[in-house]
């Protein structure tokens, strides 16, 4: 009996197959509707499976540049920028690219491994806090897809499916460093495994390692004050074990910190990513899930985890505020993977609450779950079907044969090319380009973009168009089918060759 009985609790019932499967599905829903568009409408197919495009070509792009340098620089500058990043996945994907890989195949690699990882932490977070079926369904099927309609998409679980692979494997390694802190804290288990896990999740993105830190460090404080002992042995054991968690978290979190003083690039790119959502905003988005999970903290934890699930909002919060007074980039980052406590919280809060004979659980419960999860889902389904639809990317044949003929030609050199073509520079060639992305494309990416479109759009003195064009330190100009100024004529003194690919043309420039 005691042997069968573990293995019946990790066997997923087909409840949970379903999710699974569904999570899945709707992780890939913008893959599989860029390769709807690439098959029936002809397409050009980029290999970028996001929303956001600027975001995922910078992905590819540092995986690009690992795949030659393992650490990255910053290509979306003309200029040489510094080799000084690492992270691990990106580090083993550029590995991939190394022997003969496409970049874009080796960021999907992960994405199996995100969704699963993910799915499998929470679900063990969530059998772990609920003793029921009923309960346990509904908390998983909130904590992956549990949202108001409306919601800010950081605050919804399978946005970050759609392009943020990182985000979601941080995620994962949270959720499982939790679970293995606990069993740690229970002498089931040694710490390091949930510290090498917190440090992972630190590395791949920094706003789930301070929230982590934040969790780890409250849940003890927490057990110190409820559990009252001598300041000798025991006591310094117990200090000890969280030490060495709060250490993997520090150090990512430190390299990030120096990142953002030692390299300008980094240091511009993290003051470009601090626009917020107010506040009240957020707490009225969240309100549907908070408001029933505020009952939980009623109920006296009873484990190091139900501890930890108690304050993780509390840490989103803090992480959230501390970025927005200029601490860290993008506050609302901090909200990933939100649905995760407050689903548990809010099974745990209305199992408390009385409800009428005539009323049922299981229907209630129900209702409840399609109300948090099917208008969300369909809403942002239906968006980014619309969002990703070919006339949005109106990249042309000609512009990419041109990029190809680029990547294949051995001279070094920089592009200049037009927004929103030079996104796709570094890559797919490997070059540096001079404005590919508003955040990294530094110092003043609008203006930079607005001249060179000014460069391809208009006509513009012949003088003046060389000067800026020697000022960018490019090699190549790549002209795209949306060019119409007569770039041959203006610039016929610093093109030495001209290579027309349809519409599109690469021009060859004097060093």
């Amino acid at each position: 009996m005691s042997r069968t009985k573990p293995s019946e609790e990790d066997r997923l019932d087909p409840f949970e197959l379903v999710v699974l499967c569904v999570f899945a599905v709707v992780s890939a829903w913008v893959l599989l509707l860029g390769l709807w568009w690439t098959v029936t409408r002809g397409r050009i197919w980029t290999g970028v499976n996001g929303v956001y495009v600027q975001d995922v070509t910078q992905y590819l792009a540092w995986i690009r540049d690992a795949s030659r340098h393992v650490l990255v620089s910053d290509l979306f500058v003309s200029r040489p920028t510094p080799h000084d990043y690492l992270q691990p996945a990106i580090a083993v994907s550029g590995g991939l690219v190394a022997i003969g890989v496409a970049p874009w195949l080796a960021l999907l690699v992960w994405q199996p491994v995100a969704v699963g990882g993910t799915f499998l932490a929470v679900r063990g977070l969530v059998h772990g806090q609920l003793r029921t079926r009923l309960a346990r369904r509904a908390a998983l099927a909130l904590a992956l897809f549990g949202a108001s309609i409306g919601a800010f998409q950081d605050l919804w679980l399978p946005w970050w499916t759609w392009g943020y692979v990182f985000g979601v494997l941080s995620l994962a390694a949270m959720v499982a460093s939790l679970l293995l802190y606990e069993r740690a804290v229970r002498g089931a288990g040694p710490v390091w495994p949930a510290a090498l896990l917190a440090g992972l999740a630190s590395w791949l993105h920094p706003w789930q390692g301070a929230v982590l830190a934040l969790i780890i460090a409250g849940a003890e404080i927490v057990g110190l004050a409820q559990t009252p002992g001598s300041p000798g042995g025991p006591r310094r054991r117990s200090l000890a074990r969280p030490a060495s968690v709060l250490v993997a978290v520090s150090l990512p979190l430190g390299y990030y910190a120096a990142l953002d003083h030692a390299d300008a690039a980094w240091g511009q790119a993290a003051q470009s990513l601090n626009e917020t959502v107010p506040l009240w905003q957020v707490v009225l988005m969240l309100a549907p899930l908070l408001a029933p999970a505020l009952l939980a903290y009623r109920i006296r934890p009873c484990s190091f985890t139900a501890v930890a699930v108690r304050i993780w909002p509390l840490a989103a919060f803090a992480v959230y505020i501390a970025g927005e007074h200029g601490i860290g980039g993008e506050p609302t980052h901090a909200f990933l993977g939100i649905s995760v406590p407050l689903a548990i919280l809010a099974a745990q809060g209305v199992g408390t609450l009385r409800r009428p004979r005539l009323a049922p659980r299981r229907t209630l419960a129900v209702l409840a779950v399609l109300a948090l999860t099917v208008p969300q889902a369909v809403s942002e389904l239906t968006d980014k079907w619309r969002f990703v639809r070919p006339s949005s990317t109106p990249m042309t044949r000609g512009d990419w044969q041109a990029v190809n003929y680029l990547a294949h030609d051995p001279r070094p050199g920089a592009v200049l090319a037009g927004f929103p073509l030079g996104r796709y520079i570094p890559e797919r060639t490997g070059r540096r380009t001079y404005i590919g992305n508003v955040f990294w494309s530094e110092p003043r990416p609008k203006q930079r973009e607005a001249e060179v479109a000014r460069l391809l759009a208009a006509p513009m003195p012949a003088t003046q168009a060389e000067r800026f064009v020697a000022a960018t330190g490019a090699r190549f100009l790549l002209a795209d089918c949306t060019t119409r100024a007569n770039l041959a004529r203006e610039l016929a003194p610093i093109i030495q060759s001209v290579h027309r690919f349809g519409c599109a043309t690469v021009y060859d420039l004097d060093r």
